[in-house]
Parts: C-alpha cells; structure tokens; sequence
C-alpha cells in the first residue's frame, strides 16, 4: 500500500439484532465494498459458539483486536472494508478506532 492512496474502513456499531448485518451485507454487495464480520471471527475463538458467548468481555476484546488485524490485512488489498461488530458501549467503537489508526501508523 502506497502512503498517497486512501484506505477506507467503515465500522457498522449497533446494539444485538439491529440489522447491521444485514445492512452490511447488503451494502457490501451492492458496492463492492470488502466485509469483514466480527461476529465471525469470535466464532473462531470459541468452540461450540452461543449467543451467551457474545456477553464475554474476554472475547470482545480478542473480536475487536482480531477485527482489527483483518481490517488491515484486507486493506492491503481493498480499498474499502466495512466492520460489522456488536458495539456494547459507545467506548468499544473507539477502541476499534484507536487500534486500527496505531496498527496503520506502524506500516
């Protein structure tokens, strides 16, 4: 990735059964746009994966550092990626923020 092209991650946040998946996907699809669902990569951490898994401050924090690094990742290649994550409180979102601006000031 050249320091001259713009990079693009939106973030879809929102309480649990919103509809951001289903916005997102939609508007991945739509537009081109690279999706990246958080949800899914927590279910990678957890074996047998529920809904109680999703309260689980200990996998918030490794969905969010692990959407992050597949955000970057998938910037290297796309221009655009979108987020899709259950934000519990207005703090994760800026987490997410914060994580993703020192990993891209590191590259």
């Amino acid at each position: 990735m050249k320091n001259n092209d713009l990079r693009v991650v939106l973030i879809m946040a929102g309480h649990t059964a919103a509809g951001k998946s289903t916005f997102s996907k939609a508007l991945c699809k739509s537009s081109g746009i690279t999706y990246i669902g958080a949800g899914d990569i927590k279910r990678g951490f957890v074996e047998n994966y529920s809904a109680k898994d999703s309260l689980n401050p200990l996998l918030l924090d490794k969905d969010y550092t692990g959407a992050t690094i597949k955000a970057i990742e998938m910037l290297n290649e796309h221009e655009c990626v979108l987020v899709d994550a259950t934000f519990f409180k207005k703090d994760d979102v800026l987490l997410l923020n914060l994580k993703l601006e020192r990993c891209l000031k590191i590259q």
